[in-house]
């Protein structure tokens, strides 16, 4: 996750956003999960980046598959699990993604 993403997470929390975990990206009524706060601050190129970078499960907990049952092979699959199944607030998963240099 590069420095953009980390910021719109952390603007996300200071804002009050309802942070959604339940796999929704967002319930129409301004909560978001962490891919929701992402595509609101118009992240498009640093979403696709995630989608393309291959992760060997969750650094944190060591789990290869969400417990929904997919399994943990990118960075944008990382977040969602970060996001849902940690517990974790916008500010700590912007804390705790693997950090990149990509714009």
């Amino acid at each position: 996750m590069n420095q953009a993403a980390r910021d719109a997470l952390r603007a996300a929390a200071l804002a009050g956003v309802k942070q959604l975990r339940d796999g929704q990206v967002r319930d129409g009524r301004g909560g978001l999960c962490a891919m929701g706060v992402l595509e609101e601050a118009g992240l498009k190129l640093e979403l696709a980046r995630m989608h393309d970078t291959r992760v060997d499960g969750c650094h944190l907990c060591g789990a290869a598959k969400q417990p929904c049952g997919w399994r943990i092979t990118s960075e944008i699959s990382l977040l969602c699990h970060v996001n849902n199944d940690h517990g974790l607030d916008f500010i700590g998963v912007a804390e705790k993604m693997p950090v990149t240099d990509a714009l």
